[in-house]
């Protein structure tokens, strides 16, 4: 259907409970939208996987579209030392050639993503000529005194980008017709073997390298990032960006307990938040030394 909003997450098996807290909550705050969703994994099928496939379908009728791409699909690329970061980042390269033919454009959302407010105006976007994506400029966060970013695109004069432009690679409404028109994933795997020396932010970096000015703005309210404090108005889309994440301990983003919310309405709840033992163990050990200072300096 024309109006139909095509939606893609990519992720691989780590990230299965944060992709259905993501969906959860796109459900729950968009009732009347008519959407088709796919999930690009690396994994073969798993509990967690239909446990999540299975709750879509009979909590909202919802038939996830399980798509498979194997990890020696990105063979000998690697990423960083960043834990948070694996190879199914550059996943995305791929969607030209693994979703269906006949759809022309797919809203990318990355799986530390809220969605809390509604996105149906996203589906009546249509693109210009030449116009390879639409997605939220990282300066206007940066700008508004509301998001705590170093601007990431600064970096990236070293390969020639003029443009003081750079978008957040998290939310992209992706004109699939013209990526594959102008075999536009070649451009990408090209820059990312080309520049792999000098990249920071993976396939962000790679996208602003290859999309160029070939891009329009969304309105930052689809891509909330970095945030120090909640927002007086409602964004659209909350993400979860760094290395940090709501489903920490000692995480402090002002949105955690909207995480909390979604994952609860998830089969994926209770959860042990990920670095607890850590930090209870070390609270712990700095206080066992305390008292062990103490006594040696007063006796008691």
């Amino acid at each position: 259907m024309e109006n139909t909003l095509n939606l893609v997450f990519t992720i691989d098996s780590g990230y299965i409970p944060h992709f259905t807290t993501a969906l959860t909550s796109l459900l729950e705050n968009n009732l009347n939208l008519d959407c088709r969703v796919f999930l690009l994994i690396n994994s073969p099928k798993s509990h967690s996987l239909e446990k999540s496939i299975n709750f879509f379908q009979n909590k909202y009728g919802l038939t996830v579209e399980v798509l498979r791409l194997p990890d020696s699909s990105l063979e000998g690329i690697e990423v960083s030392r960043h834990v948070h970061v694996t190879r199914s980042t550059y996943f995305r390269f791929f969607l030209p050639e693994v979703l269906p033919r006949n759809i022309d454009k797919v809203l990318y959302l990355d799986a530390d993503t809220l969605i809390l407010d509604g996105i149906e105006e996203l589906s009546s976007l249509v693109f210009e000529k030449n116009i390879l994506l639409y997605a939220v400029d990282e300066k206007h966060w940066k700008l508004s005194g509301m998001g705590d970013i170093d601007f990431a695109g600064n970096h990236l004069q070293k390969v020639g980008l003029i443009s003081d432009r750079y978008f957040n690679s998290g939310v992209m409404l992706i004109n699939l017709k013209l990526w594959r028109s102008t075999n536009f994933s070649n451009d990408l795997f090209t820059n990312l073997k080309v520049h792999k020396d000098i990249i920071r932010w993976w396939d962000q970096d790679v996208l602003n390298i290859s999309v160029g000015s070939q891009w329009n703005d969304l309105d930052k309210k689809f891509n909330a990032l970095n945030l120090k404090t909640r927002l007086k108005d409602s964004a659209a889309i909350v993400h979860f960006t760094g290395a940090s994440k709501p489903w920490h301990f000692t995480n402090t983003h002002p949105y955690k307990s909207d995480y909390a919310r979604y994952r609860k309405m998830s089969p994926f709840y209770p959860y042990l938040q990920k670095d607890a033992l850590h930090w209870h163990s070390y609270k712990f050990l700095r206080y066992m030394w305390f008292r062990v200072i103490k006594r040696s300096i007063f006796g008691a």
